[in-house]
């Protein structure tokens, strides 16, 4: 959960996600690990786990703080480092980093980005007019959409929330204009994107050691709602794989070695994250959303930063996941209705409880 001054509020929907899907940070951990839950998991839950392979660490339900303040302990790894958070590190000595809150701005997500934009001639990255423009005003946010369908985001935001998208035709509504001036008034700015017809949705994964050595683990694809909602991300043999034939072939054309998003990634992005992670202070996971998506011309495009996310993410659980793969295949994590159960091949990997509306489910190759 994360609180800032910026007039978000947890509200009744993020409270339910919180209650179903609290069993996977589970799945991150490792077996000497200690998961710390809001409430304890059947007992058959478990059994199933284990059952289909997967290794399940110690579970500590309720105030389980308690318990733990007479064991040695050597890092507290919070989902997010949220308020509780902190709360749950003091109460058992352990160091706790606040995260400064520009991390978390989808504005300096795009600040970022338009600076690899211009100092870069990549063959196929997004150019300067698809790189997010950060608007202060209603004035500033109509001439940035004026002639063209966007996307408007406000800085501080999770999971599709907060955001209007706006066709490229017609005036303003009232409604539209209120919005705008609602998220100013909140957060200060807001983010106009052109929509983009994405072909992929992707992440890369990584963890920021306490050297300052930036890891990258992997990218994952991702599946979202037209909105920009999570249903689901798949850790495949390669990423382009999810793309046709003549797409893989354009992201590799004219490449020296592993294609151009990869090059670009290590070359350019990679540097300039651990420079910006460095001068935030910043240890820890950090999922880096990107797309493929098809430009002005029909040329295949990729943007490698939407939005960066300082904190543990679906597509990392399903990394994690992937650790139980003895198949070859790809591992698939996939968001669901509770009530509508595991697909075939599926198993249900967060606890059936009465009054879930959601669960997560994982596919093993």
């Amino acid at each position: 959960r994360c609180v800032y001054e910026t007039g978000w509020k947890e509200t009744a929907a993020a409270r339910q996600v919180q209650r179903d899907l609290g069993f996977l940070p589970a799945f991150l951990a490792r077996r000497e690990d200690v998961v710390l839950l809001a409430e304890p998991v059947p007992r058959v839950h478990l059994e199933r786990l284990v059952e289909a392979g997967i290794e399940v660490p110690e579970l500590l339900a309720g105030d389980g703080v308690e318990e733990l303040r007479s064991r040695k302990l050597h890092a507290l790894h919070p989902w997010g480092r949220t308020p509780d958070a902190e709360d749950v590190a003091d109460r058992l000595g352990l160091p706790f980093e606040r995260i400064e809150a520009p991390l978390f701005s989808k504005a300096e997500s795009a600040g970022l980005l338009r600076s690899l934009v211009e100092a870069s001639d990549r063959p196929l990255l997004c150019g300067l007019e698809d790189v997010g423009l950060v608007a202060q005003t209603l004035a500033e946010v109509k001439e940035a959409a004026e002639g063209r369908e966007v996307v408007i985001k406000a800085p501080f935001s999770t999971a599709g929330r907060d955001r209007l998208r706006k066709k490229g035709e017609g005036g303003w509504s009232k409604e539209e204009e209120a919005w705008v001036e609602q998220m100013l008034a909140q957060q200060g700015a807001v983010v106009v994107e052109r929509w983009l017809e994405r072909l992929m949705d992707f992440s890369t994964q990584y963890e920021r050691r306490e050297d300052g050595i930036l890891r990258r683990l992997g990218y994952v694809r991702l599946e979202n709602t037209a909105a920009g909602q999570f249903l689901g991300a798949t850790v495949p043999g390669r990423l382009a794989e999810g793309l046709d034939e003549v797409t893989r072939r354009s992201l590799f054309a004219g490449a020296q070695r592993a294609g151009h998003l990869a090059e670009f990634v290590e070359g350019e992005l990679e540097p300039a994250l651990e420079a910006w992670l460095a001068s935030h202070r910043y240890t820890g996971p950090l999922g880096v959303d990107g797309m493929f998506y098809r430009g002005e011309n029909e040329e295949v495009c990729f943007k490698p930063v939407v939005e960066i996310n300082p904190r543990y993410t679906m597509g990392r659980v399903a990394l994690e996941l992937a650790r139980w793969n003895s198949g070859g295949g790809p591992t698939r994590l996939r968001i669901g209705k509770s009530a509508e159960g595991a697909e075939p091949g599926e198993v249900r990997l967060t606890p059936e409880r009465e009054g879930a509306v959601f669960a997560a489910f994982g596919r093993f190759g």
